[in-house]
């Protein structure tokens, strides 16, 4: 009997090890679905049938896509909210309209392909906006897309938006700390000067980021604005220029042209209101 139970063992331990090599994890080879990059939807003053838009919508930061930042000489992106829940890591790229055309021309030319953008960040998934505070973006026509990565590496390329950012204009008045008259309070910035700019527009905010008044002059002179908005029961008040460029129309790129926005924005300034 001892004998046979040895016989039975010798021959069911290979088979339980066979059985065992034969089965499979199941891997994941779906990608994420596509994410919704944010082109450029407008600026805080644009006035849509009658009412006059804040992208602000009190927060920190604009909401409007794709535009410029008030901090140095950069750019924002911001997208639809990613709903795959096993994205590890969101990449972030940029190149230029100037990368693209060498690129083309390159291949034209019977060149071999090559990656000509620029990785220039990576976020949570979690985070819906990304700051590109890298050097050398001004005066460029610069295009972003992001690709979400999943965790077996699986990932998507987004649509691509544009924007090209131009140098910031100078606050020059109010801009000291201290209490002003806000009924006749002259506001002054100067121009910036190398790049095109088409206008400009003065933007009064409470400290919630409450629209209270916009300007746009008529004219390119260096603007001197004295405050001809509401009577308002306030103790302080922000503001801030934005200049705009040219809008144009870029040369194909993958087939598809762009409207091309411009412009950029000053600091806010804070100051306390009699």
């Amino acid at each position: 009997m001892l004998k046979y139970l040895y016989f039975f063992l010798i021959i069911s331990i290979p088979l339980l090890i066979g059985c065992a090599g034969t089965e499979t994890l199941e891997v994941d080879k779906v990608p994420p679905l596509k994410p919704n990059v944010i082109e450029h939807l407008g600026d805080t003053g644009d006035v849509l049938g009658l009412d006059t838009l804040n992208y602000h919508n009190n927060s920190e930061y604009e909401n409007n896509g794709i535009d410029a930042t008030q901090g140095g000489d950069w750019i924002q992106i911001e997208w639809d909210h990613i709903i795959d829940t096993d994205i590890e890591i969101v990449e972030i790229y940029r190149f230029s309209l100037q990368e693209y055309n060498a690129y083309v021309n390159y291949l034209q030319g019977g060149g071999e392909e090559y990656d000509f953008t620029t990785r220039v960040g990576q976020i949570s998934p979690e985070l819906d906006r990304y700051e590109d505070n890298s050097p050398g973006l001004l005066g460029k026509n610069s295009f972003y897309y992001i690709k979400p990565i999943d965790e077996a590496g699986n990932w998507t390329k987004s649509d691509t938006v544009c924007y090209k950012l131009i140098d910031k204009p100078a606050l020059i008045y109010p801009t000291e700390p201290g209490s002003y008259q806000l009924n006749g309070l002259v506001f002054q910035w100067e121009l910036p000067s190398g790049y095109s700019v088409s206008n400009s527009r003065l933007l009064i905010f409470t400290e919630n980021y409450e629209l209270l008044w916009k300007y746009d002059p008529l004219d390119y002179e260096q603007p001197s604005i004295e405050y001809d908005g509401p009577d308002v029961d306030v103790n302080s008040i922000r503001w801030r220029v934005e200049v705009f460029g040219n809008t144009v129309f870029s040369s194909p790129v993958n087939g598809k042209v762009y409207i091309i926005y411009a412009g950029s924005e000053s600091e806010d300034v804070a100051i306390f209101i009699e």
